[in-house]
């Protein structure tokens, strides 16, 4: 089981929507014409408030966060009936009852400290990872259990790891 997080990077250095919708595209194609028969879980990019950071972003975070809330929506009517892609947006585990991004869930206001500032949230601390791991934990066992009845009916040329 492998991980690729891709996009808020993209973003958060001022890369259109476009830009960064084709580019996490262009790696779920790659990774899907390596490992054929894998299904892939695309988690959406995680909301952030990237206020006090060095990236070109930061200047605008309310942009940025609407540009990667677009990016997800694009790639979930994409992905919608993709028969090796299923993708899970999970930006509600880390959004307010106003649509405002929890800070308490990520690290960086608490201790990245940027130009003597605080930076805005980015990366999830532990218990914001517990959460998107409790959020992503069916859709990981539903694709886990369909792959294991494939392989039990021959579908795959090769064994999965026990």
């Amino acid at each position: 089981m492998g991980q690729i997080m891709i996009g808020t990077n993209d973003t958060g250095r001022g890369n259109a929507e476009d830009a960064t919708f084709n580019g996490i595209c262009r790696v779920v194609n790659k990774v899907h014409s390596k490992l054929p028969h894998a299904s892939i879980l695309l988690v959406g990019i995680l909301p952030s408030d990237i206020y006090n950071w060095h990236v070109a972003a930061a200047a605008y975070p309310d942009k940025k966060f609407k540009r990667d809330m677009a990016v997800n929506d694009r790639l979930a009517r994409l992905y919608a009936k993709n028969p090796f892609v299923t993708f899970l947006d999970i930006r509600d585990v880390f959004l307010d009852g106003n649509g405002k991004v929890r800070e308490e869930l990520f690290c960086d206001p608490s201790v990245v400290v940027i130009n003597g500032k605080k930076a805005g949230p980015l990366h999830p601390n532990t218990e914001g990872q517990r959460l998107m791991a409790e959020a992503i934990q069916p859709t990981l066992a539903r694709l886990m259990k369909k792959h294991s009845k494939q392989e039990s009916r021959g579908i795959f040329p090769f064994s999965l790891p026990e």
